[in-house]
Order: structure tokens, then sequence, then C-alpha cells
């Protein structure tokens, strides 16, 4: 019978793997991957984000036509001039046209984020592990969102006081709407 051995795995997400790659790589040949790099990734994330909103844009008409033609109401509305009593077979195409559109979205979003893992690797690369400059660098590269300083003042800390404010008006968004819905049903007879 065989002992098992006592051993832990680390579990680490494909996205922190090719991030690791990319300092390896980074680190090995820093002569070519200068600041003409970045720009030219910099440019390229531009460039797919904006095809992004684009792809994004043209689902929301495709989306709404969808929707109108599967409402049974007698309702004479037009989509770009095609109105959805007229057009009963223009719905299986609209269904592959927006599944085109997904899964070249889906595609693009693969793309997007190599990219901001590219450029928190460069980020990662010039901080050099000073936490504060990374902060800074990857606020100015768009790969840090939430700009959450860990300053303490005290007892106080600025990012938790933040976080926890954050918190509370998500929490006073969801109870705003369980009472909306609640009166909405108490008033229609529901309860």
């Amino acid at each position: 019978m065989r002992k098992p051995r006592m051993h832990t795995r680390v579990w680490w997400r494909f996205s922190t793997m090719r991030k690791e790659r990319f300092k390896e790589v980074l680190r090995k040949h820093a002569d070519v991957f200068d600041k003409d790099y970045l720009e030219s990734i910099l440019k390229r994330r531009s460039a797919a984000r904006s095809i992004t909103f684009k792809l994004f844009a043209a689902q929301i008409p495709i989306f709404a036509f969808l929707m109108l033609s599967l409402i049974p109401v007698e309702a004479s509305v037009t989509v770009f001039g095609v109105s959805p009593k007229a057009s009963k077979n223009l719905r299986e195409v609209l269904i592959v046209a927006s599944a085109f559109v997904g899964c070249g979205s889906a595609m693009l979003n693969h793309y997007l984020g190599i990219l901001d893992e590219i450029v928190a690797s460069f980020v990662d690369r010039r901080s050099k592990g000073d936490k504060d400059v990374s902060e800074f660098l990857g606020l100015g590269l768009g790969t840090n969102f939430w700009f959450l300083p860990g300053v303490a003042y005290g007892h106080a800390s600025v990012g938790w006081g933040f976080l926890a404010f954050i918190g509370l008006i998500g929490l006073l968004g969801i109870m705003l709407v369980l009472c909306t819905l609640l009166v909405r049903l108490t008033f229609t007879g529901a309860f």
C-alpha cells in the first residue's frame, strides 16, 4: 500500500502563468522590449478596445430587434426600416449574426487580456517590487482600475475606509431595489 505524500499544490490561473512568462522574457531580453515596443502594445490595446466597443454597439440593435420580434404585442415598430411582423425569417439570420459577433467579441477580449498582461509585466518590471510605484505606473498605463492608497493615519487606513464606503453604497442600492420590488408586489396584490 502506498503512503500518501504530504505536499502542497499551487494553483495558478492561466493569466498569472502568462504574466510570469512575459516577465521572464522581458528580463532576459530587456534590450529588445524597449519603450517603442510598449508604445506599440498600448496602440494595439487601444485599437482592440475601440473594436470591442463597436462590436458591442452593433450587438445592441440586433438584440433590440430580436426582443421586439418575440413580443406578441401587435405593435408597428421598425428598427432600421424593418418591422418584426414583416420579416419572421429574419430572426434566424439575426441569431446567427449575433452568435458571430459574440464569438468575435470573445476572441477580441482574450486578445485584450493578453495585451493587458504584457503591460502589467512591464509595470512589474519597471516598479522593481515597489508597491507605490507599481500603483502609479499601473494607473498611467491603464492596468490598475481603482486607486486605493494604503496610507495609514494612526489607526485608520484610507484604503479600507474607501472600500467600506463603496460597499455601503452597494448595500444601500441593493436594499433600494428590494424595497421597490416589495412595494410593487404588495400593491399589485401578489402577496
